[in-house]
């Protein structure tokens, strides 16, 4: 919107930003964890810009300390020049830093079998996968870029972290493996953040009203 109003597109009147498609929160409800370990959950593309090489160094660092954290991975090999190496994720895989776990269609017993969803991603538009993890009740790590600081209330469901910053990455990591019980407490208030703005049925109203005007 700011951008538009610089150009001067947008007019005077009737400017209204819609967050995204909305999730669907029926769909995607709070479901208990599932798991006895800590697990972490990044859900991307195999591609560079969505953070997945800042995650699996993340994960091999705590791994290196403490052996009973999960780190998933889901996501779909790409063919384009920004690609992880995919035999990066199998030897990583194999030594039991991460758990490629490939493409699933899906995602939702994957999110409640998770702790805590992460996206430590370059750039987004404004990325599904976090609204759904935060609408089954998980707090989020992400990065503090367009997009993704839209889906976080710092220190309220989640943290964001500056982009490509490995060692913070770690430290937000580390923080909720220490203070377990806090994941509860912030994922109910991703919960709640996304009733309040991200449902389907809020959003589609909202597309309704601009259309109706």
């Amino acid at each position: 919107m700011q951008y538009f109003k610089k150009l001067k597109i947008a007019p005077k009147t009737k400017k209204i930003i819609i967050e995204g498609s909305g999730v669907d929160i029926d769909y995607f409800n709070i479901e208990p964890f599932t798991n006895k370990n800590i697990t972490f959950l990044l859900i991307a593309r195999l591609l560079k810009d969505k953070g997945i090489i800042e995650y699996i160094k993340a994960a091999k660092k705590i791994k290196s300390k403490i052996k009973n954290i999960n780190f998933n991975l889901i996501g779909p090999k790409d063919a384009s020049n920004n690609r992880v190496d995919f035999d990066y994720i199998k030897k990583n895989h194999n030594a039991k830093i991460i758990n490629y776990l490939g493409f699933q269609k899906n995602v939702k017993p994957f999110i409640a079998d998770s702790h805590v969803y992460v996206l430590p991603s370059y750039h987004e538009g404004l990325p599904r996968s976090v609204l759904e993890a935060m609408a089954m009740g998980r707090p989020i790590i992400t990065t503090r870029v367009s997009g993704c600081k839209e889906t976080v209330i710092n220190n309220k469901n989640g943290f964001l972290i500056p982009c490509k910053n490995i060692n913070i990455l770690i430290e937000k990591m580390m923080w909720f493996i220490t203070n377990k019980k806090k994941i509860l407490i912030m994922g109910q208030k991703s919960r709640n953040l996304v009733e309040e703005k991200f449902s389907s049925k809020k959003i589609d109203n909202e597309f309704i009203k601009l259309l109706s005007d």
